[in-house]
């Protein structure tokens, strides 16, 4: 459960007095004091806790949260740096089956569809259904953390938009294309074909 900061301590104290101080203004300004001092401390805390959030911190924190859970920044800007984050705790908790090598592939590539493909004794294949953005080796070292030593990981995927991969035409009729078909010698027309990552 989430906690909730609460901005009315004053308020709060103010309402709880018994009738019989309600109409003293010093007995009031007691309390009023009292309460504020609680209030800023629940303001310094939950800056504490903000400082110290993944989604919430910058430089620094992030920085110690990356010694925390055994990920360097690398040059990495603060929005990457909390993506890759993400990704070491998951690491960190996985146990190497199907879902976690999902999970990974999913926090550091946002796929739509993932599909792990096992082959005995010892081999995954990872195809990605959409383009990939990111360094496909940074992709790959990622993924590897993940599987079990010795298995061999292959990883499938496209470097361009559905509608730009390579295809052939529907059926026998001829059908031209600027995106999908044979690309030109200069290769600034046609399909694209995927790419593959293997350890």
């Amino acid at each position: 459960m989430p906690l909730t900061k609460k901005t009315n301590h004053s308020e709060e104290a103010q309402g709880r007095l018994l009738e019989q101080f309600r109409e003293s203004e010093k007995f009031k300004a007691l309390v009023a004091s009292y309460a504020a001092q609680v209030q800023e401390l629940e303001n310094v805390l939950f800056q504490l806790i903000d400082d110290r959030t993944i989604d919430t911190a910058v430089g620094v924190q992030l920085d110690g949260i990356g010694q925390i859970v055994g990920q360097a920044r690398e040059g990495r800007t603060d929005d990457q740096y909390r993506l890759i984050l993400k990704t070491r705790i998951t690491i960190n908790n996985s146990s190497g089956t199907v879902e976690d090598i999902i999970a990974v592939c999913d926090a550091v590539t946002g796929a739509n569809t993932i599909e792990v493909q096992q082959y005995f004794p010892k081999a995954v294949n990872v195809i990605l259904t959409d383009a990939l953005v990111e360094d496909p080796d940074e992709v790959e070292k990622i993924v590897e953390s993940v599987v079990d030593a010795g298995v061999n990981l292959v990883i499938e995927y496209r470097i361009s938009p559905e509608g730009e991969i390579f295809s052939f035409a529907t059926g026998d009729t001829i059908e031209t294309s600027s995106t999908q078909g044979m690309a030109n010698d200069a290769g600034t027309t046609g399909g694209k074909f995927a790419d593959v990552e293997d350890e």
